[in-house]
């Protein structure tokens, strides 16, 4: 978990404004001196800077960063940024009320938060809400809107959702079986590093023919020029 929420802060700061302190907190941040970065992040996080209030939670929720770990004050600042639509402190929220750290494990409050920043764009938001929906947490068990947040996650590069795609359509679950498509998907979580994904795709090649294999590559090519849309209102399944 510490590793998928240092990967978000990194995010953060690739793609938002920069502004004076900020900039000096995250500078200080980089070269690991956490207390100075916490003295640039606490004022603005005080006065509403919501980046700011998202690093805050994250310095909150690590060990030895500058201050102790208090997995309550991480909420707390993660909340404060995600209430001004921060999608990276909406996704953190999620999972910590997903795990009951900081707060009481509330799956109803996990899906409010990963739903928020789902519908921002976030691909793991949307990779978690696949992962309720195919699990019954918080809502029905239906394997046909995890697919659904599984493919937005997918689209946009996320290897566990390419991974869990292949799978259901391997499978049949939720979708009719298609090993072409689980191939697809399988090879692209392979591109992406997913070592499951790698044993999964040489599992599903021996039970393939020759002609199977030519249709799966060429969705598979057509798959990886295809660029991602964003989930909004008006494309969302029914939940």
């Amino acid at each position: 978990m510490l590793k998928t929420l240092a990967f978000a802060m990194l995010l953060l700061v690739m793609t938002v404004p920069v502004s004076a302190g900020f900039k000096e907190g995250w500078t200080a941040y980089e070269r690991g001196d956490y207390w100075a970065a916490f003295r640039e992040f606490k004022p603005l996080a005080e006065q509403g800077h919501a980046n700011a209030q998202s690093y805050l939670g994250f310095m909150y929720y690590a060990h030895g960063q500058g201050v102790p770990n208090n997995y309550a004050e991480a909420v707390k600042w993660w909340r404060k940024a995600a209430l001004q639509g921060n999608p990276i402190a909406q996704y953190n929220l999620g999972l910590m009320y997903g795990a009951g750290l900081g707060v009481s494990k509330d799956y109803d409050e996990a899906f409010r938060w990963y739903r928020r920043a789902a519908l921002q764009g976030d691909a793991k938001a949307q990779y978690e809400l696949g992962v309720m929906w195919a699990n019954g947490h918080g809502v029905p068990k239906d394997y046909g809107v995890a697919i659904w947040w599984y493919r937005k996650a997918a689209q946009h590069g996320n290897a566990k959702a390419q991974y869990n795609l292949g799978a259901l359509y391997g499978a049949g679950l939720g979708i009719n079986k298609d090993v072409r498509m689980a191939f697809k998907w399988y090879s692209l979580a392979v591109a992406n590093q997913n070592s499951r994904a790698s044993k999964a795709l040489d599992r599903l090649i021996t039970k393939m023919s020759a002609a199977e294999i030519a249709r799966a590559k060429k969705l598979l090519k057509a798959a990886q020029t295809k660029r991602p849309g964003k989930a909004t209102a008006e494309t969302l399944p029914a939940e």
